[in-house]
């Protein structure tokens, strides 16, 4: 049964009555977290490549997806023992895999997105620790997937393209059921569920000064959070700590294009900390992966890793100060950032099948 869209009073007084702290530029950088990122070898792709996802669920495992041959051909990597090796494409799924999650080294969630009049039905394909199995979804247009803790996945996209509305579907019983509809003019891209009671779904609302599109599941029905604010966000990445702790990178839809923000949400409260880096000056590629504009994901020590695609160099912050990382050069862009559990090391995807490790 698909739980109706309601407003939850704690989490809306709450979101209403906060402040939206600015965070200034620190006079002086922390130190950099002990590591650095080197270059990984990893399995030649065919040009144009890309990898768009990357998960690892232990330090023994990792996983990235993707596309080579101009969006022709889905790539499915794989890491066991320290080595990077590529796995066959099952028959029957989309050549564009955009994203991946994984709850164990047994089970691992792709999704994909058609090409032009492709009318593949596999948008989604499973990795049960011996082969990927293709998984029909239908959500037509899948931009994000994540596993919450009792193993099951959680995908978002648009249900065509971006005026025909957005979905969130959860994996039930070996069946696809949705759990959030929004009408046209809403463009969910970003999905993060920590439990089945604890997920959050963001994304674009359809202009600058309508809410911000960012919805919360408690187990039983989704709750549009109030962002406060004059101007609407963008929330492109979400990376939860905790049920009352989320850190979220977005971009205010304001006329003066004030560039991406690292937000802090901690009981209710969003506290905002400007980038140290100047803005890109505007929108060069499509919504179908937000990731062109940066990604985030936790340090596992109260900090947050950001790469957004604008120097040669991954920001991190400590929750007060901003540190550059030296990073080495890539090609084109970086897609995706993902942390090992329970450990220091990130991993980061991007294009020309571009694997970088810090640890």
């Amino acid at each position: 049964m698909q739980p109706t869209l309601t407003r939850r009073s704690a989490l809306t007084a709450a979101a209403l009555t906060a402040v939206l702290a600015l965070g200034g530029l620190p006079a002086a950088q922390a130190a950099p977290p002990p590591g650095t990122w080197t270059a990984t070898p990893a399995p030649a792709l065919t040009a144009p490549s890309s990898l768009h996802g990357v998960a690892a669920p232990d330090p023994a495992h990792a996983f990235a997806v993707g596309m080579e041959a101009g969006e022709t051909a889905p790539v499915l990597l794989r890491r066991v023992n320290g080595v990077w090796t590529r796995d066959p494409a099952p028959a029957g799924i989309v050549p564009k895999l955009v994203d991946v999650a994984a709850g164990s080294a047994a089970n691992v969630w792709a999704v994909g997105q058609r090409v032009l009049d492709d009318r593949v039905p596999a948008r989604a394909v499973h990795w049960n620790g011996r082969r990927w199995k293709p998984v029909e979804l239908p959500l037509l247009t899948p931009m994000a997937v994540s596993v919450d803790g009792a193993g099951k996945p959680w995908v978002t996209g648009v249900n065509f393209n971006e005026n025909d509305g957005s979905a969130v579907y959860r994996r039930r019983a070996g069946t696809w059921e949705k759990s959030l509809d929004l009408p046209a003019g809403t463009t969910l891209s970003a999905i993060a569920a920590r439990s089945p009671r604890d997920v959050w779904a963001g994304g674009l609302a359809s202009s600058s000064t309508d809410p911000t599109a960012l919805y919360h599941f408690d187990g039983s029905a989704w709750t549009r959070v109030e962002w406060p604010g004059t101007w609407s966000r963008w929330v492109m990445q979400i990376a939860p700590v905790s049920a009352h702790e989320v850190w979220f990178y977005e971009m205010p839809l304001d006329p003066l294009f004030s560039g991406p923000a690292l937000v802090h949400w901690k009981d209710g409260v969003f506290t905002e900390h400007k980038i140290p880096a100047p803005g890109s000056g505007g929108l060069t590629a499509q919504v179908a992966d937000p990731g062109f504009l940066g990604d985030i994901t936790l340090d596992g020590a109260g900090g947050v890793w950001l790469q957004n695609n604008r120097e040669n160099a991954f920001l991190h912050f400590d929750g007060t100060s901003w540190t550059r990382v030296a990073k080495p050069s890539t090609p084109g862009y970086l897609w995706d950032l993902t942390r090992e559990p329970r450990t220091g090391t990130v991993w980061a995807a991007g294009d020309a099948g571009t694997l970088l490790r810090f640890g």
